[in-house]
């Protein structure tokens, strides 16, 4: 059994009132899944993305961040066997 949260985050000094406007996080993450390795394998799959307007930069250090989007896979089929 195994679980990973994956988070989608972006560091910049300075971000747009729309910082995630042409992104397309489900692509992205449809790359990601078709990348892993076939002995790695997942069951379950999810994709949270956040509303644009709830994703606000947060101060870190010397640059800001966001975190729009959050990706969930596992391999759950042990535990339900």
């Amino acid at each position: 059994m195994g679980f990973e949260a994956i988070v989608f985050y972006q560091g910049s000094k300075r971000f747009s009132n729309n910082p995630t406007k042409g992104i397309d996080f489900k692509e992205i993450f449809k790359q990601m899944i078709q990348n892993i390795r076939p002995e790695n394998r997942i069951d379950m799959q999810s994709l949270w993305i956040l509303s644009e307007r709830l994703v606000e930069p947060w101060d870190y250090g010397n640059m800001l961040e966001i975190y729009p989007a959050v990706a969930f896979i596992a391999n759950i089929s042990e535990m339900i066997d």
